[in-house]
Order: structure tokens, then sequence, then C-alpha cells
């Protein structure tokens, strides 16, 4: 199943426009976009490859993960943690001990790569994250 990202993309930066007159806030965009991965996962039924380029502390993926710790999102979180992947993308070497809290089961890898030579073969990803280099331009 080929998933057309971009009304999913389209609707995110609509809505975070339209706030921005409200709250200009990256941690406002950061549960957004988690939100929106979220249901990227569940379109894909847990089978999807996920990069955040330049991940930075994982604020994001916190995000994400806190949300697939919920009850209700028990069965996605399962398919989630058996048939996709969450790839974070940064200069730093981050060893998986740094990860802080984030659950041992999830299908958490961390690349270290530089944006401008993503070490990834063609079409292996479904959607692509860089909230977090974003907030350092």
């Amino acid at each position: 199943m080929i998933l057309d990202r971009r009304p999913l993309l389209t609707e995110t930066y609509a809505q975070l426009w339209k706030q921005q007159a409200r709250e200009d806030s990256p941690e406002v965009s950061r549960i957004q976009m988690a939100k929106h991965i979220i249901n990227l996962i569940s379109a894909r039924d847990g089978d999807c490859t996920i990069v955040n380029i330049g991940a930075g502390p994982l604020p994001v993926e916190r995000h994400v993960w806190n949300r697939l710790a919920q009850p209700s999102m028990k069965k996605l979180k399962q398919a989630f943690c058996q048939n996709g992947r969450y790839i974070t993308m940064d200069l730093a070497p981050v060893p998986r001990r740094s990860l802080g809290n984030l659950p041992r089961n999830l299908p958490l890898i961390h690349v270290q790569a530089d944006a401008a030579s993503i070490p990834l073969p063609a079409n292996s990803v479904d959607f692509v994250v860089a909230n977090h280099s974003f907030d350092m331009v």
C-alpha cells in the first residue's frame, strides 16, 4: 500500500500556521507532529519506517512513545514494535543507553549521519521528520 503523505503534511503545517498567531512554541509543534506520526503508524497498521533527521534529544519521540503507552494504543504499539522502525538520525553519536527512559522494546534505531547524505536505501522510509533540525536553523 502506497500512502500519499502530502495531505498529511499539508494538514500538519496548515494547522501549525493557524496556531502560530496564538502560540509560537516548538513544544506545540512537537506535540502536533507526534499526533500525526501516530496517525501514520495507525494508517499503516504499525508497518512503517519513520526517520527523524536531526533528532537531537528526542523530544518528538518522547511524545510518540507517551501516546503509544496509553492503554487505548496497546494493539497499535504491539504492531509497531513487531513490524515498524523508528530511526533517529543526528551528527551526534547517541548510544541506546543514552536514550533515557524510552522502553527497550520499541523499534528505535539511532544512526549517526549528516542529512546531506542519508545512509538509507531508496524508498525505504515512509515518513521523515526534521522538527528539531528546524528549531536549530
